[in-house]
């Protein structure tokens, strides 16, 4: 199955019909934001979110001693895995931005595909759009997609090693080459 990396939110509706959705997807709130947002984002996850989708928190897996780096695989690994995400699904991302619809989706995207991950999609818009649209929300916590599935969900993945970062010593400043 090919799907597009930015998926619309009329596409994602449609899959959610279709008796095998929760055997081909998995759905991830990934909402964050500054921390000045002052922003509870469990919280507004628990009130309002697109229905079966779980949620994917970006501080919960990051080093503690490092904010905001790349975590370990194996630690990524196990927290997609507990989310119940499996080698088979293809994982749907979207967030909750009050600015764009798209803030914090693109990071996490990023983060499958350094892991070797390339079945992963952004639903253009995001949690904005789709209540713009008046599409069904639920609330409350989501049962993890294995429960769905009556299997516990394990995911190997694999860092991708043609991506390179080195510090250039004149600048102190970091790039990415292949």
């Amino acid at each position: 199955m090919s799907v597009e990396p930015l998926v619309t939110t009329s596409w994602l509706n449609e899959q959610m019909k279709s008796k095998d959705w929760k055997e081909k997807f998995c759905l991830l709130d990934t909402t964050w934001d500054l921390p000045s947002s002052k922003r509870n984002f469990v919280e507004e996850y628990m009130e309002c979110h697109i229905p079966g989708a779980q949620y994917f928190s970006l501080s919960e897996f990051y080093n503690k001693e490092a904010p905001n780096t790349i975590p370990t695989q194996e630690h990524f690994e196990k927290y997609v895995s507990s989310l119940g995400v499996s080698n088979d699904h293809h994982v749907i991302l979207y967030d909750n931005s009050e600015r764009f619809g798209l803030f914090s989706a693109p990071r996490t995207f990023w983060l499958f595909q350094v892991f070797g991950r390339s079945n992963v999609s952004i639903v253009d818009g995001g949690l904005p759009k789709w209540n713009k649209e008046r599409l069904p929300t639920e609330s409350g916590e989501q049962n993890s997609c294995q429960v769905y599935l009556g299997r516990s969900c394990n995911i190997s993945l694999n860092l991708q090693q043609e991506t390179k970062c080195r510090e250039e010593p004149m600048t102190s400043s970091y790039q990415v080459f292949k």
